[in-house]
């Protein structure tokens, strides 16, 4: 009975979470790319694949709100004419975005990190104007830190100036605190090596077992109420192979059923 209600309870969250790239690559296909596509990008926007949305810069990971894209699908202006997207497509694509915009569960330092640095703190930490000596414009900018040190520590967020800032909400500074899905978003980059592209096996992979979301070394209900715990406070994305007992990049309810079947098997 208990497994059976917690299937349940996480079934009703999965259709909040559970978003993946390729379901919104689907709308896009459907509803989108006639006038936004490779070879036909009005307005210089191709919807034709993840890299060409993003290089748009009309998607900022983790805020749908300051997203150009999503603003024009919920006004209605795009798709133009009658044919808007149902609430439920708007509502897909809002969830991909705020949950981080990933493709994958690897954090793509372009498309993802980069685009939040230009939109909340560039305005302070640009090459022209380097708060405390601190540029983000780019990538090699952010790994050379400042002159008192670097600002982050491949593998180790809680290590990284840069991260504690954020969480801490020192920056920013006022109002403009990033998204707590921005945030993991840069703790989950920094935790995978903080690479700009991803290898094929991480740099920071360590022997593990896989389900043992709580990291005590076994497999039992703790796990199974962490990995819960991780999929109804909208954490979709799992930050390494171990947290995902499936292996499919995403956290929803077959991750459970995954997990459940290898506690009660072993």
């Amino acid at each position: 009975m208990f497994f059976r209600s917690l299937v349940k309870i996480v079934g009703l969250s999965v259709v909040i979470v559970g978003n993946q790239y390729d379901v919104v690559q689907e709308i896009f296909n459907n509803s989108c790319i006639n006038c936004h596509s490779t070879n036909n990008p009005s307005a210089g926007l191709s919807l034709s694949n993840y890299f060409e949305t993003m290089s748009s810069e009309t998607v900022i990971p983790g805020d749908s709100n300051g997203s150009d894209l999503f603003e024009r699908i919920e006004n209605g202006n795009m798709p133009p004419g009658p044919n808007d997207l149902s609430n439920n497509e708007i509502n897909l694509v809002r969830q991909w975005i705020d949950s981080g915009a990933y493709i994958s569960n690897n954090v793509e330092y372009e498309y993802q990190v980069q685009p939040i640095l230009n939109d909340r703190c560039i305005s302070c930490h640009s090459t022209n104007n380097p708060s405390g000596g601190l540029s983000l414009m780019s990538y090699s900018d952010v790994m050379a830190g400042t002159e008192d040190g670097l600002i982050v520590e491949p593998c180790s967020s809680d290590s990284s100036d840069l991260y504690n800032r954020i969480d801490s909400g020192n920056m920013p500074p006022g109002p403009n605190d990033l998204t707590q899905a921005q945030i993991n978003l840069i703790m989950n980059w920094i935790d995978e090596g903080a690479v700009y592209e991803q290898p094929d096996e991480s740099e920071c992979a360590d022997d593990c077992i896989s389900g043992d979301i709580n990291n005590d070394g076994i497999l039992n209900i703790l796990d199974v109420v962490s990995l819960v715990n991780n999929i109804l406070s909208g954490s979709a994305q799992p930050t390494g192979e171990c947290d995902d007992p499936n292996q499919d990049g995403i956290l929803n309810v077959l991750d459970v059923v995954s997990l459940v079947s290898t506690i009660l098997n072993s």
